[in-house]
């Protein structure tokens, strides 16, 4: 390896339309690619570095975690410079995107890349983080278009990456061309840790919870029909109703509500997600440019997004 070895990779941020994307969840979801790209360069170098400053354990988690697992020599540091190409940290599957571009540049330091060990390893790094969520961000990073997952294995399948007794089932999906709004609060603040209160939940109401994630399986079982006929009013409406089973999970704040109600004259679907403690809506729409106006005129920040076909670039 000579001293000035490089490796760039980019990956796609996500959301999950249908279904859930939790460790719990064990039904139908589909997870969506969007046009929204995080980029890591890594180089050797005399320190581990993230973006310029020395790599820390509490600040930079994820790239550290991302190391431990995909660095065959310790004893060689090399840097990272992460660029999100102008994506907000809060978008969803921000931290998926980061840690699949992390793996994938360093595995191509060690050249050895293989698509289902990046999303093995991936879902190591999140899970030893204490993190709660699924594989499907990771595998749509890897993949783009669309995941679908399932209990059982069927066609197209890419992997399955198993958690404990659950065992959860990797495809590629095809899908149409969809365009998507997502809709910010003017200030984070109030949209309180979101991530922490959908665990708790989970946590103290695992009956509840499973109930909830019966129903949202008979809604993404639905939901897929409309996607492979192509009816996006449908699916929005399916992606709708999801919404309101996530709603008795605590996590819809009134100044999310409010923006909710903003959106739905233009949107054929809304779904509210997060990343780490940020709350956002994701808008299924044919009207992006209306939707973004009426969400500027309450207050809040559009950012307009399409489906990222390719996934993972090596650069």
């Amino acid at each position: 390896m000579s001293q000035d070895r490089m490796a760039s990779a980019s990956a796609p941020c996500s959301f999950t339309i249908l279904g859930y994307n939790y460790l719990d969840y064990r039904g139908t979801a589909v997870n969506i690619a969007l046009d929204k790209m995080v980029k890591c360069t890594t180089r050797l170098s005399d320190n581990f570095t993230v973006n310029g400053e020395a790599l820390d354990a509490n600040r930079h988690p994820l790239v550290r975690a991302s190391l431990i697992h995909g660095w065959s020599d310790i004893d060689k540091p090399v840097s990272f410079e992460i660029d999100d190409m102008n994506v907000p940290d809060n978008v969803c599957g921000y931290q998926s995107a980061v840690v699949i571009s992390a793996l994938s540049s360093l595995s191509m330091m060690n050249d050895h890349l293989i698509f289902e060990d990046i999303a093995r390893k991936g879902s190591e790094v999140l899970q030893g983080s204490q993190n709660f969520l699924g594989p499907l961000d990771l595998s749509a990073a890897i993949n783009g278009s669309a995941i679908l997952s399932t209990r059982t294995a069927g066609n197209n399948l890419l992997w399955s990456i198993e958690n404990g007794a659950n065992t959860i089932n990797i495809h590629n999906l095809d899908i149409p061309d969809m365009t998507f709004v997502l809709g910010f609060l003017g200030k984070y603040e109030n949209t309180g840790n979101v991530s922490a209160k959908v665990k708790s939940f989970i946590n103290r109401q695992r009956g509840f919870t499973k109930d909830i994630f019966k129903d949202s399986n008979k809604l993404a079982e639905k939901g897929l029909k409309a996607l492979k006929d192509r009816d996006m009013r449908k699916v929005g409406k399916l992606m709708s109703k999801t919404d309101k089973l996530t709603t008795i999970l605590g996590i819809y704040t009134p100044e999310l509500k409010e923006l909710a109600r903003t959106c739905g004259k233009h949107s054929l679907g809304t779904r509210l997600c997060f990343e780490g403690q940020h709350g956002f809506l994701v808008n299924l729409t044919d009207e992006p440019e209306k939707l973004s106006n009426r969400i500027i005129e309450a207050g809040g920040r559009p950012l307009v997004a399409g489906i990222s076909r390719d996934g993972l670039q090596l650069n």
